[in-house]
């Protein structure tokens, strides 16, 4: 039941309220330690356009594939949240701009 107050029900990664709790966690203990952390949002393109042209089972697939990809680029520790219907969110701690561009960029690769 906890798993599912949690967690996004299509992606399984946490969902937007949950998200923000553990990040404001997150940057407190950033502070305590003296320690960087980036944040990044991820936005799918013209995924509107993929629901209307498509179906939303389709934009589910994407939704789904979007998110192991996220999960295999990111180390274990990296929080990544659903933000909204096609936005994500991920706490990189410990990650100064460079290494956040980083993945970024193997995100969009």
């Amino acid at each position: 039941m906890r798993e599912m107050a949690i967690k996004d029900g299509l992606t399984g990664v946490y969902n937007r309220q949950y998200f923000n709790k553990l990040m404001n966690d997150e940057i407190e203990r950033s502070k305590r330690h003296g320690k960087v952390f980036s944040v990044m949002m991820i936005d799918i393109d013209k995924f509107r356009v993929i629901n209307d042209s498509y179906g939303h089972l389709t934009g589910d697939h994407i939704l789904i594939t979007v998110t192991k990809v996220l999960k295999d680029i990111v180390r274990t520790y990296d929080i990544i949240g659903r933000f909204g219907g096609d936005e994500f969110m991920i706490f990189l701690p410990e990650t100064d701009c460079l290494g956040a561009s980083k993945i970024g960029n193997r995100i969009i690769s």
